[in-house]
């Protein structure tokens, strides 16, 4: 039976119905997402959380880049006090939250307006409200309802991943809010992908993804049936990627713990693993991941700079490294 979305009666619209060839995209992108996900569930578990820090990194990347930041990776190691780069590991904060809870995130107006206030930048005076003019103000409460609608009535009518390509892209034509809005959409897509349980274990980079392709992004966001292709590609391509980067990453991360028990013999493994893992670590992350002394911490760090498993990179008072492996593994250099 086809796949089938129905539009609010007041919008006049037929029901969004896929064409074979459509259909069999859905299965494919079914297929890459279950088999990423499964991928990451039984992955030993420093690589699962190496794997989904540095793809949330990634995709907050994306959204404040498509919210109008001028922001990359690069100046998450180069630029630390940038405001786009705290609007991204905010962004990366927050997706880890959304991943860990074992609880479904309801997706309604109320978690968009709070999802979308938790991403000011920290320590800015900047209220994240609902767009107010004359002329958009009944339209957008009324599209708003709608998004709402089509998230939670589907009532397992329609398949999960069409009703979240169709959810996101009318979230992110209406642009409802004053900031954030895309950063606030890809987040709602992951809980969206969650409550469905499509995505259980694994991030997933969107906002990165739309950022790269930006032209087509935007072309498909004119209509729903061009939103689902777009969408349904876009689920593919970025599950069977990331899939192949969780095994370069899994060969890697077991060369670190190699370097790790062979140059600090006498170091809590587990604990250093933690911390040396994610893209970009500090002092400070190796003492919340165990290591308690802020001078053994750094003389740990320090030994593993100088055998060439991280890179040190000084930034005013504050000693960053770099795990250039990690960067290798996603193709991110």
């Amino acid at each position: 039976m086809a796949t089938t979305i129905n539009h609010s009666s007041s919008n006049r619209q037929s029901p969004l119905v896929l064409a074979p060839v459509d259909q069999r995209q859905l299965i494919l992108a079914h297929r890459a997402l279950s088999g990423l996900d499964h991928a990451v569930r039984f992955a030993p578990q420093e690589v699962a959380v190496a794997f989904n820090a540095f793809v949330q990194l990634l995709d907050g990347c994306g959204a404040v880049q498509l919210d109008g930041e001028p922001i990359w990776l690069q100046s998450v190691i180069d630029s630390p006090g940038q405001r786009g780069v705290s609007l991204a590991l905010n962004y990366a904060a927050l997706a880890e939250q959304l991943l860990s809870n074992d609880e479904a995130t309801p997706v309604t107006q109320s978690t968009a307006l709070h999802i979308a206030g938790r991403l000011t930048e920290p320590g800015v005076k900047q209220a994240v409200t609902l767009r107010r003019d004359k002329q958009s103000n009944e339209a957008l409460q009324h599209g708003l309802a709608h998004w709402e609608h089509v998230v939670s009535d589907n009532a397992g009518d329609v398949d999960g991943l069409v009703m979240a390509a169709i959810s996101d892209a009318k979230f992110r034509r209406l642009s409802p809010f004053t900031a954030h809005n895309h950063s606030c959409a890809g987040l709602l897509l992951a809980a969206v992908l969650k409550e469905e349980q499509i995505l259980q274990s694994a991030s997933l980079n969107v906002s990165f993804y739309f950022s790269k392709h930006s032209r087509d992004f935007y072309r498909a966001l004119t209509n729903d049936d061009s939103v689902v292709r777009f969408y349904l590609r876009m689920f593919t391509d970025t599950a069977l990627e990331l899939t192949d980067q969780l095994e370069r990453l899994a060969v890697h991360v077991a060369h670190c713990r190699d370097v790790v028990e062979d140059t600090l013999p006498r170091a809590p493994v587990a604990s250093v693993m933690q911390a040396i893992v994610k893209p970009i670590c500090t002092n400070a992350d190796l003492m919340e991941a165990g290591v308690t002394r802020r001078q053994t911490s750094a003389s740990y760090l320090k030994k593993l700079a100088q055998v060439g498993l991280l890179q040190s990179h000084q930034k005013g008072k504050e000693l960053r490294y770099v795990n250039p492996g990690v960067m290798a593994a996603f193709s991110v250099t």
